[in-house]
């Protein structure tokens, strides 16, 4: 949960000026933990304001990033996908399931290895 800056800023002050963690947090209604981390914050970087809710920094792979490299390399596993374009492999997964790219056989991918069992049942 997201406390407002201003509770977060009155609950410092107070441990500051020598109120104990615990009472600070009884006084404003809230949990230990919350206090703790703000005072903690305050003496190092100081207390900032809390990020808004939303979507993160967007998507870090694009369509068009993403297919001339699984084209360049059709039989590249996740992490070495994620190594090319440096993003982490799970990224990289997150994309193929978005735009419904299969990674499981390859078989969609012009070049890329064929499982013994698709080739078996392949038409000829």
């Amino acid at each position: 949960m997201s406390y407002s800056y201003d509770l977060r800023q009155r609950a410092v002050r107070y441990v500051e000026e020598g109120g104990r963690i615990t009472v600070a947090a009884r006084l404003f209604g809230v949990h230990r933990q919350p206090v703790q981390g703000w005072v903690r914050l305050a003496r190092g970087d100081g207390l900032r304001e809390a990020r808004k809710p939303g979507l993160g920094g967007g998507r870090k792979v694009t369509e068009t990033a993403l297919h001339p490299a699984l084209l360049a390399r059709p039989d590249a596993k996740p992490k070495e996908l994620g190594a090319a374009l440096q993003v982490h492999p799970s990224t990289v997964h997150d994309a193929c399931r978005k735009w419904r790219i299969g990674r499981k056989k390859n078989l969609g991918i012009p070049g890329a290895r064929r499982p013994a069992t698709a080739r078996r049942f392949a038409p000829s």
